[in-house]
This record gives C-alpha cells, sequence and structure tokens, in this order.
C-alpha cells in the first residue's frame, strides 16, 4: 500500500500530465497570489492543488475562446483522477493567456 504523501504525488502527476496534453493549455501555472503547488519530497507539481475534497488546476491558455479550453482541461483532469479512483471534483482557473506578438496564436475553432 501506497502512503498518503506518494498517494497524492501520483495524483498530483497524472492530472498535470493530462492537463499538459490538452490543446490550448500553455502551461500550468503556480497561480497570481500564493503559489498553486503540490509539494513532495525532492519537487513539487506547479499548477495543481489538492484539498481533500477539491483538485485545483491553475493554467495558461493559448486558444479562444477561454471556456472550451478550461472544459477539456476539467475533463482531462477528472479522467486522470478516475483512472486512480479518486472522485474528487475539479476546479480549473485560467491565470493568463499566452500571446504571440500581442495576439493568440490560434482559435479553438482552428482544431477541428
Amino acid at each position: 500500500m501506497t502512503s498518503p504523501a506518494a498517494h497524492r504525488t501520483v495524483v498530483a502527476q497524472a492530472v498535470a500530465e493530462a492537463v499538459k496534453a490538452v490543446p490550448g493549455v500553455a502551461r500550468l501555472s503556480p497561480g497570481t497570489q500564493v503559489e498553486v503547488a503540490t509539494q513532495y519530497a525532492g519537487g513539487k507539481v506547479i499548477g495543481v492543488g489538492l484539498s481533500a475534497e477539491v483538485v485545483f488546476v491553475h493554467v495558461v491558455v493559448d486558444l479562444l475562446p477561454v471556456a472550451p479550453v478550461a472544459e477539456a482541461v476539467r475533463s482531462a483532469a477528472a479522467t486522470a483522477l478516475a483512472s486512480l479512483g479518486d472522485r474528487r471534483r475539479v476546479e480549473v482557473v485560467v491565470e493568463d493567456l499566452d500571446l504571440v506578438d500581442g495576439r493568440l496564436p490560434m482559435s479553438y475553432r482552428d482544431l477541428r
């Protein structure tokens, strides 16, 4: 049986990997006020915060509109959690938009 600390690490890393694979996610974000991260021995998972009932995911996006990207992030995180038998709710915070030369590089519509 894994320890609670090891399980937290596995959960946070699984969520982070799933979220980073979502089209429109430029990167996970540490937040703007207090750092959002899951600490573990030897490191941390930036942008994923775990509480008893909620998994918080903070991202920077580079696609418009933002809502479909945020929903895809929520879905990817929930799927990663479910694969580990974790039924916590997922809350997504879009911290920023990643602009290239003052504009977003593409729209969500361009992915279809």
